[in-house]
């Protein structure tokens, strides 16, 4: 195991028991892995891990963290998470390397119900504090630029329910640096503030089986660089897969997502060329 990969077990490990003394948690309720439902969760404490590969080798996001309640409808949430991506094909002959990697909290308050044919209403603020910043490398030259270590969040989650049917409409903000500087001592251009639209559904098959699918387009800002020019550009994301209940206290979800991550921010961002990861994710009562 390398020294990056047991640096992060080890914070893993301290970020759980920290939680777990205070019965914080997250999971993303009935939404799907990259949009959130308006449900705010208020069952027992649950863990979760979030894994997604891409093509190569060391392309990955791993996340881990859990969700709590808060009160009658409001929850909590953290996250650590951490990402490494390696260019499969060099840009005039170089090689790119990003990496990072993040501690996320987030609040989610239900202001109105779904239920009863309602549409439901939240209001959800969060944080995103880098322990290793958003950093893009060049192999050749080691010259490197990274964004800011602070990425403020906010999204209002909606949703209505038509039977087996649960819809969700995610707005969501990530403010990241509009110009970040590089190690040559020059400024290159940075995502700046990322809106999105997350649009997403989750439809019950039987009491074990549901499918989502989820879109969400960039109307401003940019949440990728172009792999042939190596400039910010803007790409939807999306997501599809199923879910199996696994028990009583355990789900586990297999899906293919062009989503950097399941946080805030991270779900914002997508991967160069449209490039599609494998998922999984469990959720475990704890």
């Amino acid at each position: 195991m390398s020294l990056k990969h047991t640096r992060y077990c080890l914070t893993l490990v301290i970020v759980s028991a920290l939680l777990l003394s205070v019965s914080l948690a997250v999971a993303q309720g009935a939404g799907t892995p990259n949009v959130k439902s308006a449900e705010a969760y208020t069952g027992p404490t649950l863990g979760f891990a979030d894994v997604r590969f891409w093509d190569g080798d060391d392309n990955e996001t791993l996340s881990g963290g859990f969700q709590g309640k808060l009160g009658n409808n409001s929850e909590a949430t953290i996250t650590l998470l951490d990402l490494d991506a390696k260019g499969e094909d060099p840009i005039n002959g170089i090689v790119r390397l990003s990496s990072l990697q993040i501690l996320a909290v987030d609040a989610k308050w239900e202001w109105a119900s779904a239920a009863d044919g309602g549409i439901g209403v939240a209001f959800n603020p969060g944080m995103e504090i880098a322990t290793t910043g958003l950093t893009g490398a060049n192999t050749s030259t080691r010259a490197w630029a990274e964004d800011d270590s602070f990425i403020p969040t906010l999204s209002l989650p909606l949703q209505y329910n038509t039977g087996r049917m649960k819809w969700f409409v995610q707005p969501k903000v990530a403010w990241f640096d509009t110009q970040i500087p590089t190690s040559l001592g020059t400024r290159l251009k940075g995502f700046g503030t990322v809106v999105g639209i997350g649009l997403g559904m989750r439809w019950q098959l039987g009491s074990k089986v549901s499918l989502f699918g989820d879109y969400t387009p960039i109307v401003d800002g940019y949440n990728t660089v172009d792999h042939n020019t190596n400039k910010v550009d803007d790409q939807a994301v999306w997501g599809a897969g199923l879910t199996y209940k696994l028990g009583n206290a355990n789900t586990l979800s297999f899906f293919g997502t062009t989503a950097a991550g399941c946080t805030t921010a991270t779900s914002l961002l997508a991967a160069p060329d449209d490039s599609v990861s494998f998922g999984v994710k469990l959720d475990r009562d704890l």
